[in-house]
């Protein structure tokens, strides 16, 4: 009988060769090593594929998996869902970094002392092409909507804080694959708010835990400090992303409040974007206020 491994890591290259192995380095330091390294290869670059090749040799954890007539990132993640092992799924990029070698092992235990504990997230910290941290956050820490202590979040309590933004780095997220039995796959369709869409759907049945330490470097070059990220979500896809929320909701008979807050934020979206309303959501609108009056 083989035994898995808790943890399996999907580390995305996206043809960026030269950051991988200190990305694949920060997770063989961890302290907690029952976990495998799924290094995502859908042929962006021969150098990504070298390096890949060479990791695995370093330690038995890590595997190279080519893949084939992949649809982008978030087919390669998919694909990548379906082979992993462990119990708890790390999305991660070539890019990013794991800060400190106690994180992994302080977030299974997390799992392990709440049973109904859907994802854990952190805040990433920027550093610049060097590697070196600066004081830049994602999520921001500046008039946020999260805590500046460690907290657990009951199931629903944070779907209403998720409407408005995403709240967790997407390297910052460590979940429990049982969450995707549930809500699907990463829908590519939603490009850049794939993975927003499936925090804001466990974030409904499940229990989440938020600490506050940046466990995660993020790479942001310092040029780039005040401009548009490369995560930035585009109102277009955004208004998909809640448009699939409310399918989902209806689809699942979740409570009529869920349901509304979905469909006021898509209507709120609309308005901003100069989208014309139909009869129908602007009575839903008008009758919203007054209930609210």
């Amino acid at each position: 009988m083989a035994i898995h491994p808790v943890v399996t890591f999907l580390v995305y290259g996206a043809g960026e060769g030269r950051y991988l192995r200190q990305a694949v380095t920060s997770i063989l330091q961890q302290q907690f090593i029952d976990y495998e390294v799924l290094v995502l290869d859908d042929f962006g670059s021969a150098a990504l594929s070298a390096e890949a090749s060479a990791l695995t040799q370093l330690d038995g954890r890590v595997r190279h998996l080519r893949l084939e007539n992949t649809q982008g990132k978030w087919d390669a993640l998919n694909q990548g869902i379906q082979k992993a092992q462990g119990e708890l799924l790390w999305f991660f990029s070539a890019t990013d970094a794991l800060a400190s070698p106690q994180a992994l092992q302080d977030y299974v235990t997390e799992f392990l002392l709440t049973p109904r504990l859907g994802l854990v997230f952190c805040r990433a910290q920027c550093v610049d092409a060097n590697g070196v941290p600066y004081e830049k956050y994602v999520p921001h820490k500046k008039n946020s909507m999260l805590p500046y202590q460690s907290t657990l979040f009951p199931s629903g309590s944070l779907f209403t804080p998720l409407l408005r933004e995403n709240l967790m780095p997407e390297s910052g997220v460590l979940l429990r694959k049982q969450c995707l039995e549930r809500t699907g796959l990463l829908n590519p369709a939603l490009h850049r708010a794939a993975c927003w869409h499936i925090w804001t759907l466990v974030a409904l049945d499940w229990i989440l835990y938020f600490d506050p330490n940046p466990r995660v470097y993020q790479r942001l070059p310092m040029s780039q400090v005040g401009m548009p990220t490369a995560g930035a979500i585009d109102g277009e896809t955004r208004l998909v992303h809640y448009q699939a929320l409310e399918r989902f909701l209806v689809q699942g008979h979740y409570p009529q409040p869920f349901i509304r807050r979905a469909r006021l934020a898509q209507l709120h979206l609309k308005q901003k974007l100069g989208l014309p309303l139909s009869v129908p959501e602007k009575l839903f609108r008008w009758i919203r206020f007054l209930t609210l009056q």
